[in-house]
């Protein structure tokens, strides 16, 4: 009987990538399946967000091999990797959203080349999806500033969607939130990937929400993968990182 190889959505083999000589990745290797919400954890240092920037090819890498459905994409060129930018889109840790636009031109501006109509289809799908469709009405008066830095956050994460990618990539995507805002990102996280269909990688050190959204969690030490489950295997896990994360989750309880 043929056994079929298992196809991986992104594939990171061996992978290597230092900054002088400070080594941050140290062989990774790491699968990921499609639809579903990887979580990547570890202490600050450890590789999580040079991970992402090496799928959108804002870093290159140093050894080994990373595919994205199956094509090796470590080694192309700038102008080639504009094609896997419009699968692979990235929200970063702050909104980085454009202070003299308005919303409607911050939520286009990765579409500009669709007509009219299509742009306010995209829009306004996109505001449904992460619980803004009220701003509907002021996206040509307002601008970022004057919305809450938790609406800045979604918006952010809107102006990916309008892109409609399949995958998308959250660097620490509650960074400087409160709890209360933190958990509903991560809910949004949970709704984007099961009611579009979208591949999620988040890089984050919320042990908490990751527990609650993750399908698939990995932790990273010294640029490596030490452990690799689903949430409930983690809770079982009894490597020093793991044991000290779950320390942190134990405190978040009491």
């Amino acid at each position: 009987m043929i056994r079929l190889r298992r196809a991986f959505l992104i594939e990171f083999e061996n992978v290597f990538k230092a900054f002088g000589e400070k080594r941050v990745l140290n062989g990774l290797t790491l699968k990921i399946d499609k639809g579903e919400r990887f979580f990547v954890l570890g202490k600050s240092g450890t590789g999580k967000s040079v991970l992402l920037k090496h799928l959108v090819g804002i870093l290159k890498a140093d050894q080994g091999t990373i595919r994205l459905d199956g094509e090796e994409i470590q080694n192309l060129k700038e102008n080639e990797f504009n094609r896997i930018r419009k699968k692979c889109s990235i929200v970063f840790q702050l909104p980085a959203l454009l202070d003299s636009l308005n919303l409607f031109e911050n939520l286009c501006f990765g579409i500009k080349a669709l007509s009219s109509d299509e742009k306010i289809k995209r829009v306004t799908s996109s505001l449904n999806a992460v619980d803004l469709s009220h701003l509907a009405s002021d996206l040509f008066t307002k601008t970022p500033p004057e919305l809450s830095y938790g609406e800045q956050k979604r918006m952010a994460l809107a102006r990916v969607l309008a892109l409609d990618p399949d995958y998308i990539l959250y660097d620490e995507p509650t960074t400087g939130l409160d709890p209360v805002t933190s958990r509903n990102i991560h809910k949004l996280i949970l709704d984007v990937s099961q009611k579009l269909g979208k591949t999620s990688i988040v890089v984050s050190h919320d042990m908490p929400n990751a527990l609650k959204t993750a399908s698939r969690i990995a932790l990273m030490d010294a640029g490596q993968v030490v452990f690799e489950g689903t949430p409930k295997e983690i809770l079982e896990c009894q490597h020093p990182l793991a044991i000290s994360f779950m320390k942190g989750v134990k405190k978040h309880h009491d």
